[in-house]
């Protein structure tokens, strides 16, 4: 009988890596702990705004997209902007609908080839 001696196991790449990221993981959630003396600090709040100017009370009214409200700046830029815009945005529309349309076929072309389909017997 001849004796065996069991070499230790190779090290390979791998395990430098972990031992690496155990330590790197150990020394983040370490920094991310507060110490057993941590006292929140008092905030002095004051019980008001400290200028007392002519404040109103917001009085929030009913929103109507129908509305011009950007002509309550008398902007003529802004005015030829929005118009802009809204030209632009029914191009934009027909875009998606366009899209969608043919999202829609393409789901209905890739669902034909899914369903089973009849064929009459072959004559023999």
């Amino acid at each position: 009988m001849t004796a065996t001696t069991k070499s230790p196991p190779r090290p390979t790449a791998f395990q430098p890596a972990l031992l690496l990221s155990a330590i790197a993981t150990a020394l983040l959630l370490g920094g991310c702990a507060v110490g057993p003396d941590y006292v929140r600090p008092q905030l002095d709040l004051p019980t008001a705004y400290k200028e007392q100017g002519p404040w109103k009370k917001a009085e929030p009214g009913q929103i109507d997209s129908n509305q011009r409200w950007w002509e309550a700046y008398n902007d003529s830029v802004l005015n030829g902007l929005i118009e802009q815009a809204n030209q632009a945005n029914q191009n934009i529309r027909l875009a998606e609908a366009q899209y969608r349309q043919a999202q829609a076929t393409a789901a209905i072309a890739a669902r034909r080839g899914r369903r089973p389909t009849a064929r009459p017997p072959a004559a023999g």
